[in-house]
């Protein structure tokens, strides 16, 4: 019965001290991953360059007072259709570009 109640303090301790510390080292990845791939705003440009896409830059207030930047990308031959392309917390929008190179006008919400 007293190793029962050892085991069970010494996982009632360690439980929670173990989900801090996984928190803490996956959190800041998961919340804020503004540099997942270092290289994409040169694949970004080379894309751009490639295609000879013109990217505009643009912000929009919403209801709620946060502020949306996002990119409108004009192919060099329009054909009046576009996208509009919407990432998850885990993404940036330079991770949505390189998805479509010139097929359509692109506005990417960041």
């Amino acid at each position: 019965m007293r190793r029962f109640v050892y085991v069970m303090i010494v996982l009632l301790v360690l439980a929670p001290v173990g989900a801090t510390i996984a928190g803490m080292w996956l959190g800041a990845g998961i919340l804020r991953p503004m540099n997942l791939n270092p290289d994409r705003q040169q694949q970004t440009a080379e894309m751009l360059a490639r295609t000879k896409a013109a990217k505009e830059s643009f912000d929009v207030r919403a209801p709620d007072g946060a502020i949306l930047r996002g990119w409108k990308v004009h192919p060099i031959t329009p054909n009046d259709d576009w996208v509009l392309l919407v990432h998850g917390v885990s993404d940036n929008r330079t991770g949505l570009l390189v998805l479509l190179s010139s097929c359509c006008a692109i506005i990417s919400v960041l």
